[in-house]
């Protein structure tokens, strides 16, 4: 028995070191959820479990995220500019200060989420439910809220799509 877990141990060790770096950074993050700083510009993680993950200021620019499970995520400073992140669940996620511009974000669970100081200009927040969200100061300038709810959201010096700050 002690045998085949050894030899399983290596082949996994043998194999993860034939993997190109982002591929080793996606297995890293898939197995502690903790990334902080990676370049994982267009991975795709479909569907995948990261809630609580730590990306802070990680690069997702480009990623497919759809239908990923996020909530509770830490990705301050983290830029996910052009990133499809439909249907994903962000619930209670901390996205201050981070890059969103032209992310979809259509149909997105993003209740108590942090977006202080988010950037989503051109972001589609088509159906996205950022009820009691913390938008303050964040720039929505050319984004799509086409049936977005956003009851009990702050919205205090964020600039909305009529370029109006509120």
């Amino acid at each position: 028995m002690k045998t085949r877990l050894f030899i399983l141990g290596l082949l996994i060790v043998g194999s993860v070191i034939l993997l190109q770096r982002r591929e080793v950074r996606v297995f890293w993050l898939l197995i502690t959820r903790e990334c902080r700083t990676c370049d994982l510009q267009g991975v795709e993680l479909v569907g995948k479990d990261l809630q609580g993950a730590n990306l802070q200021e990680a690069n997702l620019s480009g990623a497919n995220l759809s239908e990923t499970n996020l909530a509770q995520a830490n990705l301050l400073n983290a830029s996910l500019q052009q990133a499809d992140l439909s249907l994903v669940n962000l619930m209670g996620a901390n996205l201050q200060n981070t890059d969103l511009r032209g992310a979809n974000l259509s149909g997105a669970s993003l209740i108590r989420s942090n977006l202080r100081q988010a950037d989503l200009k051109g972001s589609s927040l088509i159906f996205a439910e950022l009820t009691e969200a913390d938008l303050t100061g964040a720039d929505l300038r050319q984004a799509e809220l086409h049936g977005t709810n956003l009851t009990g959201a702050q919205l205090q010096e964020a600039v909305m799509p009529d370029r109006k700050q509120r």
